[in-house]
């Protein structure tokens, strides 16, 4: 028996139509990986406009110095006495690269040391870190100081555990200065007009002309 052409016409609406969900589909499961790909990106770049460089401790200095201190802490479980506080072997004994970790991230420095935990401000450079107490005053960390996390109290402290003032880490600050550009310099005004080289006239007659 011959399909009428209707049949036929119908088959094929309802093969063109199953065709199109599928189609539909992928691109929605397709788009959805894409605008996660995006946002991923997008993210990145945002942390790196703020200051924040993702390393293997972490990509903030609260995430790097918790991974910090809980790499001191294991060593010291490991090995019953604390790390070393001097370089390199304050990196390499808790298997970190001294090559990377001596030199400054995003304006900051990153120093276990032996019980010690710093997060020092570098000399010298377009950065400054600021951080507040437990009560909210805000203190800037100069150039050259830093927070400190004392293993044995389980503090931060600022500078040193000396002085007493407990912070509040996740309060730390990085600020990067800004450099505005100088306005140009205003034209100088113009200066006096040099004299006239054409001098009063001469006191002395010239001689009479003498006609022979």
């Amino acid at each position: 028996m011959r399909r009428s052409e209707g049949q036929t016409l119908g088959e094929y609406s309802i093969g063109i139509a199953l065709v199109t969900i599928v189609l539909i589909g992928a691109l929605i499961t397709m788009g959805g990986n894409i605008s996660g790909m995006f946002t991923s990106v997008a993210s990145r770049l945002q942390s790196q406009d703020a200051g924040e460089s993702g390393t293997e401790m972490g990509s903030t200095p609260e995430e790097i110095s918790k991974n910090f201190i809980n790499l001191i802490l294991k060593y010291r479980s490991e090995h019953g006495r604390w790390p070393r506080s001097w370089e390199p072997y304050n990196y390499s004994d808790l298997g970190l690269d001294p090559d990377k970790w001596s030199q400054p991230i995003d304006g900051v420095k990153y120093v276990p040391a032996g019980n010690r935990f710093g997060i020092a401000n570098v000399r010298g450079d377009d950065y400054q870190l600021y951080v507040k107490t437990k009560d909210g005053r805000k203190l800037h960390v100069y150039d050259g100081y830093g927070v400190w996390y004392d293993l044995d109290s389980g503090q931060w402290y600022y500078h040193s555990r000396k002085r007493n003032i407990v912070v509040d880490i996740n309060t730390l600050k990085i600020v990067k200065k800004k450099h505005h550009s100088a306005p140009p310099k205003p034209p100088e005004p113009p200066g006096p007009m040099p004299p006239s080289r054409s001098g009063p006239p001469s006191r002395h007659p010239m001689p009479p002309i003498r006609i022979r």
